[in-house]
């Protein structure tokens, strides 16, 4: 994750987007993602293996 600090005129942030603010002090920090991801990469097979979807590789957590 890369952190940047960026004019607060430059973002856009509509209403129906959820957004995490944080403050300390003078410092506030918004985080939000640009979209939703709606897809499942890892699916678990049982307690100690897994499968990547994208490759077709089971992976062991041994």
């Amino acid at each position: 994750m890369s952190v940047r600090k960026v004019n607060s005129n430059e973002i856009k942030i509509y209403d129906s987007v959820q957004v995490k603010l944080k403050t300390a002090g003078n410092i506030s920090v918004v985080q939000f993602t640009d979209g939703n991801n709606k897809t499942c990469i890892v699916r678990n097979l049982s307690k100690d293996t897994c499968l990547d979807t994208r490759t077709g590789e089971v992976k062991s957590e041994a």
